[in-house]
């Protein structure tokens, strides 16, 4: 009966196990897209920055051909023209600088975002995998407590039997010792 019962916990906690073990991974799951789709989020913002830079660098060279065509097209003589264009080539450039400084900086901002957001789900998955262990850890301790018990069970229900079995070896090589002793003649009954 006992048997049937050990059978029967043991088959309704493997299900619950295989339960819970599927709600974990549907969590794990929806973490894991929960994660993805900050790391899309985080890569369309870094493309679109690329994509500013890329336009801007096309914008200085656009500015440094227009200005040598201007350059050649003006005459070398008046300087009123020469300083226009200088102004104007100085003020592109200032524009680019600071519109490269600006994607710099949030390049920079959206890499340290992205090195947090890693090192926190690297945390994450530290802590949960220890949990995991701890977890298993104890389930395993308390498995072999009880394979322990049972064990001491059955053990204690064998002593009496072996301590029978051994008196009675004990008595019945007693008789035959004594059965020989008068075999030879030693003793007489």
């Amino acid at each position: 009966m006992d048997n049937f019962m050990d059978k029967i916990a043991q088959r309704l906690n493997s299900q619950e196990i295989i339960r819970a073990n599927a709600q974990a991974e549907a969590q794990q799951m929806r973490q894991l897209q929960a994660q993805f789709e900050t790391y899309e989020e985080l890569l369309s913002q870094m493309q679109e920055l690329n994509r500013k830079n890329t336009q801007l660098a096309d914008t200085a060279k656009l500015l440094v051909e227009d200005y040598r065509q201007k350059m050649e097209q003006e005459p070398q003589e008046d300087p009123e023209a020469q300083a226009r264009l200088i102004e104007e080539v100085k003020s592109a450039v200032e524009e680019i600088g600071s519109a490269l400084t600006a994607n710099s900086a949030r390049t920079e901002e959206l890499l340290q975002q992205s090195e947090d957001f890693i090192h926190k789900e690297n945390v994450k998955v530290y802590r949960n995998v220890q949990a995991v262990v701890v977890e298993e850890v104890k389930n395993q301790t308390q498995e072999l407590n009880a394979r322990f018990t049972k064990l001491e069970k059955q053990v204690s229900g064998v002593k009496p039997v072996s301590i029978v079995t051994l008196v009675l070896a004990a008595a019945g090589a007693v008789m035959m010792a004594v059965q020989l002793l008068n075999l030879f003649g030693v003793i007489a009954f």
